[in-house]
């Protein structure tokens, strides 16, 4: 594994949001679908955990889809490889 394709997988990993804050966001998840509403501050909660979620997702799907061009590979086949494809009919 050379330097690049090494900088790219840390880079995949660290960009996900701590477990203690994986695990609040699915509990405010679930209490949203349960409830269908939260109160306001625990919306707001749910709401900045979500939008950080969702950026550090960007950013690691930017470094597996660079990942996959230094392997040669398609993209899916990467994710794969590395745990992140989710969709079994691929």
């Amino acid at each position: 594994m050379d330097a690049a394709e090494e900088s790219r997988l840390r880079a995949i990993y660290a960009a996900q949001l701590p477990p203690d804050q994986q695990q609040r966001l699915r509990t405010l998840g679930q209490n949203l679908e349960a409830a269908d509403a939260l109160a306001t501050d625990v919306r707001h909660e749910f709401q900045t955990l979500t939008e950080q979620a969702e950026a550090l997702n960007a950013v690691r799907i930017e470094k597996v889809a660079q990942l996959a061009v230094l392997r040669g590979e398609p993209l899916p086949d990467v994710m794969k490889q590395l745990g992140l494809w989710q969709n079994d009919s691929m």
